[in-house]
């Protein structure tokens, strides 16, 4: 039996109780698909976040949309590929396979997941829908804190 001695007063996180897991941990296609994922999840954002401090740069009045919108084109063909791999790779993915011990953790972590995943499709909707550079700002600003949530889960669930 594995002993835990937490003092609940202070913040902790569960790469702090990791050491305790070693010997449990995810199924090696979990482990594989996540990790590829975390990878389109960063490349992406990287990609928002170029566009966002290029946008930021530009003063208002001589904000280039005609570059903005080339920009939006090709993240939204990026995201089109992040979530093809997401149907593909991630949503397939059980518990079934997992020890007991971690699956109900992995399930609570997956369930976000696909929350947060779904609420980036309709953030990536609203982006591609705004025509002022403020509320494409704004939108992109979303955009990445979401982008940071997903990224959060798939580090949590790739410690697992």
């Amino acid at each position: 039996m594995i002993h835990l001695e937490l003092d609940f007063a202070k913040s902790w996180t569960f790469s702090k109780i990791l050491p305790y897991f070693t010997q449990i941990m995810l199924s090696k296609p979990h482990n594989q698909a996540y990790q590829e994922f975390l990878t389109l999840l960063q490349k992406l954002q990287d990609d928002f976040v170029s566009m966002k401090e290029t946008s930021s740069v530009q003063d208002k009045s001589d904000f280039d949309l005609n570059n903005t919108e080339i920009s939006i084109v090709s993240i939204k063909k990026q995201f089109q590929r992040l979530q093809t791999f997401f149907q593909q790779q991630i949503v397939p993915l059980t518990s079934q396979e997992l020890d007991e011990t971690i699956a109900i953790r992995w399930q609570s972590l997956q369930t976000e997941v696909h929350r947060e995943f779904r609420l980036l499709n309709t953030d990536m909707l609203f982006l591609a829908s705004s025509k002022q550079a403020k509320t494409k700002s704004q939108r992109l600003q979303s955009l990445c804190d979401r982008l940071d949530k997903i990224i959060g889960y798939c580090t949590a669930i790739n410690s697992l």
